[in-house]
């Protein structure tokens, strides 16, 4: 994880317990989309460049803190996070 952040490729966000223990983590990682490889009929209404994306690339909660919200809160903050990059 630390290696793909370095490179800018990865976000990673860890979320801790009072206890100082995991409770959930996300991971936010940068592609692209090219649309270049569809049909032409399928692209008309399709940028005609290479668009950067953001993608969720994990998304996990400890067990102990399972069905307390932590995971929606987790999305959200990514989503946040993203939108001020």
């Amino acid at each position: 994880a630390l290696q793909h952040q370095d490179k800018r490729l990865s976000v990673p966000r860890i979320l801790l317990s009072d206890a100082g223990l995991i409770a959930g983590f996300c991971t936010l990682a940068t592609g692209q989309v090219d649309f270049g490889g569809l049909p032409p009929e399928e692209t008309k209404r399709l940028p005609q460049r290479v668009l950067s994306v953001a993608f969720l690339a994990w998304l996990g909660v400890g067990l102990e803190h399972q069905s307390s919200g932590l995971g929606c809160l987790l999305l959200a903050q990514a989503l946040r996070d993203e939108s001020r990059e």
